[in-house]
């Protein structure tokens, strides 16, 4: 049957479909329909039978994709998309919270585009579908419904008021009510296990978007995504008893070839469950084997029938043959029939590899890559012009080691492999090593951690985190194994969540991994959008309300046939329909739950037209601002260190009262030992007063003690000076509170309300760093520094506790009271590498 007389039959069956269905059938969708039937040439299914007229299975394919649409939106499948972008706003905004990554900044970037995209398709949905909750959108004429209702009246008069309202229901949920092309491919690609990525018509945008998606897991490996979409997109319109691509990934191993074929199936083919691995060291020549003929024919005949059963119970499969080069020579002249399309076996059964894409993996040569010219150390005068002059030592010098690594390892490929095997490939390709490996591991993480626990828990790790899980990796402890062993079993204290953030860091100066675990308690549109609680998860039940409504609607349609007497015989029958007609109009006129608005303490207990009763007053600023400038004469450590605090208070104090400009505040102390402490003590007191100075001492108080006290404190007082003194003896109520306050400058009270802390200086003492370290960095003797006791064993804090610290000052440990101080700013280049010189110990 020609084109144009099976579109003309399409368009009469559309009518019926869409009057039987409540949807409406794209033009499209029509003519996906005609030239699907190329596709079951040859490949039988098992809901059309071969006997049956072409234009009954364009309608029968035409009927499966309505059926496809109306389950797709009676199961509210637009959900899962807007769960999943939720998700990822929401990794994105725990991951980017306060982590610097200062060795991964391409990480950063990737994270906030990835909440930029995020974000921007939650933002569409919310007004796409805000017109459709509307509870003015969707009304009935209720005084018609009210007279069907009064009077007794036919199943003819329900089913004209049902006529009326379809169409305005099929128009509001239009984008989820029509059946389109990829509706169509879907059905034929459940019927023929074709790919539906081949049964649409692969545009180049569709291309892009698939080596966009790619590129995101793959990273590092544009230029090898690119090669193979190319050389699968020409092959695509040629045709061959070959198969589809036939591609040799070389590298090291670890670098991500099998992934590579993991993707292609996933994004070419649509379904990662395509891709088959063999790991061809099996087929490696057993040295044990007594008969080496016998042998070499089973595992031959083994390769075969396994390769067989592959294409023939997936035609379109991607095939990884793993470790090509551990194979035996025999085992790899099956590979030449196949490259070669010599597709027969011993018995004379075609077996078609068309269809499918062969990836071979092989680390032959890859030593090649990491040689370089050592030349220099073979006698004394190559040594002496090294040193002179590299660069010109380099250019003149005639190296042993010929060519590029690239260069170098083809050789050796050419070497290894046979020139008919080489010449059968499509690509010979060199993935190379990851350019990023945390980036890379964090990827990792992120997958293993999904797989897991689902969408339930969302993982930040630290730099120096994925510096202590890099350390303990190897190619015989892989990173996947590392994780299952270290991170994963300590998940399950989050099982009581239903929703947790978990931050994973190390303890300052070791590779001892911490958790921290918080209970994920706003939705994201609280968290980012900055809306009212529970904007979304209400637009999503009240989206889910209307659509289980108008299916309703659209099922006292059907009811409507099986009434027996359409004249009003049956008129139970049809005051059951017209009740349930009435549930669904409450249905679609309710109203949402009311959102509970989120109260803020600093809007009423401090106020910007109200300054509080204890801010500091002209007599009291003058006589601070004096004592700072005795402070900044005294020449020891103490005042000094005081001074820096005195002179931050008072720009705190002469700054608006509602300002986001303030200066730092937040300081870490280290070197300081118990009489030093207690001089530090007394020397901000006596400049600033009690009033606003308070001292904490974390070893002898309870986190709940502390916050409450604080509360009250910085209530009356908001330009305090906070002195928490041993951090590292922290519980999990003041770490919490801590954060709370370095991080939104914020704490809540018992009430609910929020206490502004913005306006505090924090101050952090802690005893943790290796003090011989300290005192090399004073000039001392080394006399002085090897008799000096190092505590290995001290109690330690996060190291994440300074991504929210401004500076550290450096006391000496040896006259911690009188002599100097050493001052790093957070905004220093080395102020990573400093943490690492003054918390490390040989021990850890």
């Amino acid at each position: 049957m020609e084109e144009e007389e099976l579109l003309k039959v399409l368009k009469e069956a559309k009518l019926k479909l869409e009057e039987k269905y409540s949807v409406r059938i794209s033009f499209c969708a029509l003519l996906l329909a005609i030239h699907s039937l190329q596709f079951f040439d040859s490949i039988s299914t098992k809901l059309i039978s071969e006997e049956a007229a072409t234009s009954e299975k364009c309608v029968e394919i035409l009927d499966g994709a309505c059926k496809l649409v109306v389950s797709k939106f009676r199961n509210c499948d637009h959900e899962i998309e807007f769960y999943d972008k939720a998700y990822q706003l929401r990794r994105a905004l725990v991951e980017l919270r306060r982590e610097s990554y200062p060795e991964t900044p391409s990480w950063v970037d990737r994270v906030m585009l990835e909440r930029d995209s995020a974000s921007l398709y939650i933002n569409d949905f919310l007004h796409r579908w805000n017109n459709v909750v509307d509870v003015n959108s969707i009304v009935m004429n209720e005084s018609r419904l009210k007279e069907l209702i009064a009077a007794p009246c036919s199943g003819v008069a329900v089913a004209r008021f049902l006529d009326d309202i379809r169409p305005r229901l099929i128009e509001l949920f239009q984008s989820l009510l029509t059946v389109k092309a990829c509706h169509v491919a879907e059905v034929v690609s459940s019927l023929t296990d074709v790919p539906s990525t081949h049964i649409l018509s692969y545009n180049t945008n569709q291309k892009e978007k698939d080596m966009y998606m790619m590129s995101k897991r793959l990273m590092n490996q544009e230029r090898v995504i690119n090669e193979i979409f190319e050389t699968l997109a020409f092959q695509e319109k040629t045709t061959t008893s070959r198969p589809r691509g036939l591609f040799l990934l070389l590298g090291f191993s670890g670098a991500g070839k099998t992934e590579i074929a993991k993707d292609f199936a996933q994004h070419w083919y649509c379904d990662a469950s395509r891709l088959v691995e063999i790991d061809m060291s099996e087929y490696e020549l057993d040295p044990a084997a007594c008969d080496s003929s016998k042998w070499s024919k089973r595992k031959h005949k083994n390769m075969w029938n396994r390769l067989a059963e592959i294409v023939g119970k997936r035609p379109y499969s991607v095939i990884l043959l793993d470790k090509v080069d551990k194979a035996s020579s025999i085992v790899t002249k099956i590979l030449l029939r196949v490259l070669h399309g010599k597709t027969s076996d011993a018995k004379g059964n075609l077996v078609d590899f068309s269809k499918c894409i062969i990836f071979m993996t092989s680390s032959v040569g890859s030593d090649q890559l990491i040689l370089s010219c050592t030349c220099y150390n073979r006698n004394q005068d190559l040594w002496e012009k090294y040193r002179s002059n590299p660069a010109e030592f380099f250019k003149n010098h005639d190296c042993i080691i010929k060519g590029s690594g690239c260069e170098r390892l083809l050789f050796e490929v050419r070497k290894f492999f046979t020139s008919d095997m080489l010449y059968s490939l499509d690509k010979i390709l060199l993935v190379e090593n990851f350019q990023n490996l945390k980036s890379v591991m964090r990827l990792l993480l992120r997958e293993i951690v999904r797989e897991f626990t689902g969408e339930r828990i969302v993982l930040q790790i630290s730099d120096s985190a994925v510096h202590a899980l890099s350390v303990i990796t190897s190619p015989t402890y892989p990173l996947r194994k590392a994780v299952l062993e270290h991170i994963i079993p300590q998940l399950s204290s989050a099982e009581g969540h239903k929703k947790a953030d978990v931050y994973i860091d190390t303890l300052i100066g070791t590779n001892e991994l911490s958790f921290r675990f918080q209970s994920h308690e706003k939705d994201v549109d609280d968290w980012y959008f900055e809306q009212e609680g529970g904007t979304f998860d209400q637009l999503i039940a009240n989206l889910r309300k209307k659509v289980e409504a108008v299916s309703m609607i659209f099922d006292l349609q059907s009811d409507l046939l099986n009434i027996s007497d359409n004249s009003g015989q049956n008129p139970s029958m049809v005051q059951k329909l017209l009740q349930q007609l009435v549930q669904c109009n409450v249905m679609l006129t309710s109203s949402p739950l009311p959102i509970q608005p989120i109260e803020f303490a600093c809007e009423k207990r401090i106020s910007c037209n109200v300054v509080p009763c204890n801010f500091p007053t002209d007599e009291q600023k003058e006589k601070i601002v004096n004592a700072c400038k005795r402070l900044q004469e005294i020449d020891s450590g103490i005042a000094k260190a005081a001074s820096v605090i005195v002179d931050v208070l008072i720009k705190i104090i002469d700054a608006p009262f509602v300002s986001d400009n303030l200066p730092d505040k937040h300081f870490v102390f280290e070197g300081l030992d118990h009489d030093s402490k207690s001089g530090l003590v007394s020397c901000i007191t006596d400049t600033i007063g009690d009033s606003f100075f308070t001292y904490v001492k974390l070893d002898t108080n309870s986190g709940e003690e502390v916050k409450n006290y604080l509360i009250e404190k910085v209530t009356e007082t908001p330009c305090t000076v906070l002195l928490f003194d041993g951090v590292e003896f922290y519980d999990s109520v003041f770490y919490e509170s801590l954060l709370q306050i370095l991080d939104k400058g914020t704490l809540v009270d018992n009430e609910g309300l929020i206490v502004d802390f913005r306006r505090t200086t924090v101050i952090l003492t802690s005893e943790a760093a290796n003090k011989s370290r300290l005192a090399d960095w004073f000039n001392y003797e080394h006399d002085v520094l090897i008799n000096m006791a190092v505590n290995q064993n001290v109690k330690r804090y996060r190291t994440e506790l300074f991504n929210w610290i401004d500076e550290m000052i450096i006391f000496d440990p040896i006259l911690p009271e009188n002599g100097r101080i050493l001052r790093f700013s957070k905004i220093d280049v080395r102020f990573s590498q400093l943490l690492f010189h003054v918390y490390w110990h040989r021990d850890k």
